[in-house]
């Protein structure tokens, strides 16, 4: 807000003196700069390598995520990386650069947290984030339709319903902040077990004002992501080929038949749509039928 005001630290000022090399390095309590660099180098991460008990907990189309002990923050994180295959190839590298980057923008407390991005030496480009322990809404539906006696106790309508509003405050934050998700479905919602509930999965963000990311243009084409089951189609208002990626049961009709100029902040609440349908139902979606 405009009238807030930031709160100073008392000892911000001493930091700033000590960042700029200007601390008396003859006291007693203080360090040289090159000193303080190699403390902080102890823990330095350039590696996958460098985590502890790394293990993998899940895999897209194009990346994976593994769990591990961060040795410089000293917790536990969520490593995101591309697959071997696709680490050094420009239209996947741009998707990633293009989810960390939404990801952090939107700060909300139902949005995943973003904590480092760079470059390892040993699996290329990735991001840590925050791990969630808990399950996809996806998995909470199954349980629940197969009469999962814990499930029914733990999800109980009104629970499913305090899930969908906080997804639902989580995409107007993304809409006001001008970023369109267009892969909302049950298993990009993570709830935790401590009744955390988190948006995931950034990867295929559109924004409105394309002003802010000038160097994607999603009128023209999409990448093909192999887990998305995506199709091709042709763009009723330019005639050109585009390629569309996404899941279809939970994409609204202009997103799933190519018209991607007119996808905006409706898309995603069509989606959200198709996602409380399933809640209602415990059904996937409301086209899992023939009828």
């Amino acid at each position: 807000m405009d009238n807030e005001k930031q709160i100073e630290s008392p000892c911000d000022g001493d930091l700033a003196t000590m960042a700029m090399g200007e601390f008396n390095a003859n006291d007693d309590d203080s360090i040289t700069h090159d000193q303080l660099k190699s403390i902080v180098a102890e823990n330095e991460v350039k590696n996958l390598s460098d985590f502890k008990d790394v293990k993998t907990i899940g895999w897209g189309g194009i990346g994976a995520v593994m769990a591990g002990f961060d040795p410089a923050l000293k917790r536990e994180v969520a490593i995101k990386v591309l697959r071997p295959a696709n680490r050094y190839k420009k239209n996947h590298i741009e998707r990633f650069i293009r989810e960390v980057r939404a990801t952090a923008q939107i700060d909300h407390p139902n949005v995943i947290p973003v904590h480092t991005f760079g470059v390892f030496d040993d699996a290329g480009i990735f991001f840590t984030m925050k791990k969630v322990d808990g399950k996809d809404l996806r998995s909470i539906i199954s349980e629940l339709a197969a009469g999962n006696p814990q499930y029914l106790e733990d999800y109980p309508l009104n629970r499913l319903m305090e899930i969908l509003i906080a997804t639902c405050q989580a995409v107007a934050y993304a809409h006001y902040r001008g970023v369109i998700h267009r892969d909302l479905k049950p298993a990009n919602i993570m709830v935790g077990y401590f009744g955390e509930v988190q948006v995931m999965d950034w990867g295929m963000v559109k924004y409105l004002d394309e002003s802010q990311n000038q160097d994607h243009n999603d009128d023209i084409k999409h990448d093909t992501i192999g887990s998305d089951r995506s199709k091709e189609s042709e763009d009723s208002q330019s005639g050109e080929e585009v390629v569309v990626s996404g899941t279809p049961a939970f994409m609204s009709p202009e997103q799933a038949a190519g018209r991607l100029s007119e996808v905006d902040a409706r898309t995603d609440i069509y989606s959200l749509g198709c996602i409380m349908y399933g809640m209602l139902t415990l059904e996937d979606s409301p086209f899992v039928r023939s009828n």
